[in-house]
């Protein structure tokens, strides 16, 4: 990880904690991911429209 320096007007350094930066990295990523729907198998969900159908008849 490359870290980010800051200057502060005594001309001293402050690096960022690898400790905070890697947490900001990774809040930023899960942000981004969006959860995936699941699929049903198309077999399965024509199976069951089949199905109920029928039974509502009887």
């Amino acid at each position: 990880m490359i870290l980010k320096t800051q200057r502060v007007n005594k001309g001293e350094i402050l690096k960022r904690d690898y400790n905070k930066a890697s947490l900001l990295a990774k809040n930023k990523n899960k942000k981004k991911k969006k959860k995936k729907k699941k699929k049903r198998c198309l077999h399965m969900e024509k199976s069951h429209s089949e199905i109920k159908p029928v039974q509502e008849r009887n």
